[in-house]
């Protein structure tokens, strides 16, 4: 479905060769329907373009008509009457004008609002995110301290294996000594036994 396209009174008045204040009048006689439509400066005045085409063809079928004669008096009539026509035409151009800017101030005012609450909320991510800089270079200092004592454990653990090996291995040579050692001195004792077992008969005067 096409979409329908909307004018601004500016525009309205180019396509009927108008002027913006006739444009108005023409509103106000029923023959053109305005719209509010919500834009980023508040509520405006649109009108369809279709609508505004279809008013065009009319003017240009009836001309010079008691339509189009009709327009021009309006016209004629509100120049010769200015001061009081305009005056009434002017309050209800106050009173449109008055109503968007309104909403101008209401849109503004939310959209301040909105922005209030965003330095506010950006404030707090940056207390938060300071606090969280801090807390990380806090991790990352005991991070470096467990690094630091996970290398000394480990070189304090390897020192004690090799210390360990050391030990078993002068246990082990001095556990052979010994070993070596009884058996020397059992061997001698057994020869010093065999010895004297042959000489007591001698020294006690039992040989025959």
């Amino acid at each position: 479905m096409k979409e329908e396209k909307l004018l601004t009174i500016e525009e309205v008045a180019k396509l009927l060769s108008k002027s913006p204040r006739t444009v108005r009048r023409i509103v106000q006689r029923g023959l053109l329907n305005k719209r509010r439509i919500q834009t980023i400066n508040g509520l405006e005045i649109r009108f369809s373009e279709d609508e505004v085409k279809k008013l065009q063809e009319t003017m240009a079928t009836r001309r010079p008509s008691s339509y189009s004669q009709g327009m021009d008096n309006d016209h004629n009539r509100d120049r010769d009457n200015a001061p009081h026509v305009s005056g009434t035409i002017d309050i209800k151009d106050f009173l449109q004008r008055y109503e968007t800017l309104v909403a101008q101030v209401g849109y503004f005012r939310a959209k301040s609002e909105e922005i209030k609450m965003l330095e506010e909320r950006t404030t707090s991510l940056t207390v938060q995110n300071q606090s969280l800089i801090e807390e990380k270079k806090k991790i990352e200092f005991e991070r470096d301290q467990i690094v630091s004592e996970k290398q000394t454990l480990e070189v304090q653990s390897k020192t004690l294996y090799e210390t360990e090996k050391r030990l078993k291995r002068e246990n082990l040579v001095y556990a052979i000594v010994v070993i070596i050692a009884l058996i020397v001195w059992f061997m001698a004792a057994i020869g010093f036994w065999g010895a004297l077992r042959d000489r007591l008969p001698n020294l006690f005067g039992l040989t025959g």
